[in-house]
């Protein structure tokens, strides 16, 4: 097994090292971290600490499903990408609002040792791209046909401390300097349909993607090394017991206590490269280690007193509650629709960020795509599988995008429900495709509603709704300024009897 730091401010004696799980006592270094704090103060720190590390720790649990959960569909390893060769279905929960427009592969990767080299095929027929975000949910870097052309090439990722000698075939423009020595990988490949045939086209591009160690990569005469050929490497990042439970659907099953040590462990792993530049974030962790939140000591439940503790519970629900407002209230609205801002650039900005994390954790950069979130009607009612809704789009002003866009429908948590024509998205390539109903006025008009249609021409525009409140998570490729800015009239879902 490959070791990754020596977990710098984590004592020897709270791991074991035979299990890699954190003692679940965990020890403070002393009461002083939490003498002369009042209630009120420990709920407004609290919050904050939610606001401002609810992205750290879904990242940290997602590492975790990624590289150290063996159980877990998503394991890997560190320093390698997982393919998705079908579509995003109602079983993949690991990501929030999966998209199934596109094929992904996904890894986390650790820079603290060595670089990784990425190797990209040529690819000419549709869309492709290959982005790393720090743990921050920054993207540091974008390849792809937007970006970086659709010729095969490769790219070196350096960590920030990390001193050797790059190979000499590496032009500047390739060599990429990670802020951080944790980061998330993800590449998006476009999927025109859902016929085996395209399907399998898109499984070959995958299998050109790789992802190799930099020493590997040497060995092997400077050439990627196939993930077949390459043992998987488990993480060895501190954990506590409870983090297999979590491991699904963070946000919603997480207890405050879970979420403060979540925290504490992102704050206490030495490869999740701190930012030295950022008087507020100096500013944030300083009033964060008053309720032990601090590099060098783990956060210890059971030091506190009660009312402490409610105290603390208290500022995580508001926390929360401030965050699920975010979510509906701080995005550019267009049309009833809110399209997200500043999403994988979010610099000190962390209420948008924590709004991210908990609605679509993951979201690059408007250069790469955007996402509408739509949470209510036409009247302004939360939409609900109760109720039947039509959702008409002009096809002589569809949204405009360079790439494509898609329409996908989840529960209110972000997840697809299982329906019985296994359809979960509507997008651009079935519309090019003549697979929906258009009238003569070219007014494409969805049905979304749970009940099957009796009218053939509305069973072929069918978005099966789940039971129960659910939303609406529009993904617009290659945006252009109408939808950046929120002028362009995306339709909104209109009730009907």
């Amino acid at each position: 097994m490959e070791a990754f730091g020596d977990q710098e401010g984590i004592t020897s004696n709270l791991i074991n090292p035979t299990s890699n799980l954190i003692n679940p006592i965990f020890k403070c270094k002393g009461d002083k971290k939490m003498s002369n704090i009042t209630s009120q103060e420990a709920k407004q720190i609290a919050e904050e600490a939610y606001i401002y590390g609810l992205q750290q720790a879904v990242f940290y649990v997602a590492r975790f499903v990624f590289t150290q959960l063996e159980a877990a569909p998503k394991y890997v390893g560190v320093n390698r990408l997982i393919f998705n060769y079908k579509p995003s279905g109602p079983d993949d929960r690991e990501i929030v609002t999966p998209n199934a427009t596109t094929l992904y592969g996904a890894g986390f990767f650790d820079l603290s040792e060595e670089p990784l080299i990425v190797e990209l095929p040529e690819i000419v027929d549709r869309y492709y791209s290959f982005q790393a975000m720090d743990q921050y949910g920054d993207y540091f870097f974008y390849a792809g046909n937007q970006f970086t052309g659709r010729e095969a090439q490769q790219f070196i990722l350096v960590g920030p401390n990390w001193s050797g000698k790059i190979p000499a075939e590496f032009a500047g423009t390739h060599i990429i300097n990670a802020p951080s020595a944790a980061g998330f990988m993800i590449a998006r490949i476009a999927l025109k349909s859902y016929a085996d045939a395209e399907v399998k086209a898109v499984n070959g591009y995958q299998d050109k993607i790789m992802a190799t160690p930099l020493n590997q990569w040497l060995e092997n005469g400077h050439q990627a090394v196939p993930p077949a050929q390459r043992p998987k490497v488990k993480g060895n990042y501190a954990v506590f017991p409870r983090m297999p439970q979590l491991a699904r659907a963070l946000v919603e099953v997480q207890t405050a206590m879970d979420y403060f040590q979540l925290l504490s462990l992102a704050l206490n792993d030495p490869t999740m490269t701190k930012r030295t530049d950022s008087l507020k974030e100096v500013e944030t962790l300083t009033r964060l280690a008053r309720i032990g939140l601090m590099e060098g000591n783990l956060f210890d439940p059971a030091v506190l007193d009660k009312a402490t503790r409610d105290a603390m519970e208290a500022g995580f629900e508001a926390g929360k509650q401030k965050v699920k407002a975010a979510v509906r209230d701080g995005m550019i609205p267009m049309n009833g629709w809110m399209v997200t801002k500043d999403m994988g650039n979010f610099g000190t900005d962390y209420l948008t960020r924590a709004a991210i994390a908990d609605a679509g954790w993951g979201g690059p950069e408007a250069k790469s795509h955007i996402g509408g979130f739509c949470f209510v009607d036409a009247e302004g009612q939360q939409l609900n599988g109760g109720q039947r809704y039509t959702l008409t789009l002009d096809t002589n002003n569809p949204p405009p995008c360079t790439e494509f866009w898609s329409i996908p429908i989840y529960d209110i948590e972000g997840y697809f429900i299982h329906n019985e024509i296994d359809r979960y998205t509507v997008n651009s390539f079935m519309v090019e495709k003549g697979g929906f109903y258009v009238d003569d006025q070219g007014q494409l008009t969805f049905y979304i509603q749970r009940e099957r249609p009796t009218d053939p021409n509305r069973v072929k525009n069918w978005l099966p709704a789940p039971a129960g409140d659910f939303r609406l998570v529009a993904r617009f490729y290659g945006p252009k300024a109408p939808l950046i800015d929120g002028s362009y009239p995306m339709p909104r879902p209109v009730p009907v009897e």
